[in-house]
């Protein structure tokens, strides 16, 4: 080998191994935006909790101080600065399809809820298989609910979404 290329190959070792603590940084960084983030719309999400349910409401845009499913997530992410469309479907296809085994705090869960084969309300993953969403069940507010505890809900999860 040339000296001119032993040079070449050195430097090219050194650079790439330089690179790998800044890549490693960089995703550990990142994981810990998530983690913030998530834990930042989780806050924000609960001081929701028992605000009444009203079909096609749209909180303080219409006056009504009401949520339905898709206008409380959207209400929940615009404080953290996400802008999300305002339907369940639009929703859906505007953010990131992970599998449901997958989830992780924040991710958007979406339902199908008269087992009609399509996707009609969706929730914010809260950790420990619970959805915070504003439904019609339980009076019709913003509330908690134990999916993995509930046949009714786990037979009614669709898809999950990743927002960031």
């Amino acid at each position: 080998m040339t000296i001119i290329l032993r040079r070449f190959m050195l430097c090219s070792f050194l650079i790439i191994f330089s690179i790998i603590p800044t890549v490693e940084a960089f995703a550990a960084t990142q994981t810990t935006n998530r983690a913030a983030l998530a834990s930042k719309v989780v806050t924000i999400s609960q001081k929701y909790l028992d605000v009444p349910y009203k079909l096609g409401a749209n909180y303080d845009r219409d006056g009504s101080y009401k949520f339905d499913c898709s206008s409380f997530t959207q209400k929940v992410f615009s404080e953290v600065g996400i802008k999300l469309p305002r339907t369940v479907t639009k929703q859906l296809n505007a953010t990131r399809k992970v599998a449901i085994s997958r989830v992780k705090i924040g991710d958007l869960v979406y339902f199908d809820t008269d087992f009609s084969g399509g996707t009609n309300h969706v929730g914010i993953y809260i950790g420990k298989g619970r959805v915070i969403h504003a439904s019609t069940a339980k009076g019709g507010k913003v509330q908690i609910t134990n999916v993995s505890g509930s046949t009714y809900w786990r037979k009614t999860v669709t898809y999950v979404t990743r927002v960031f």
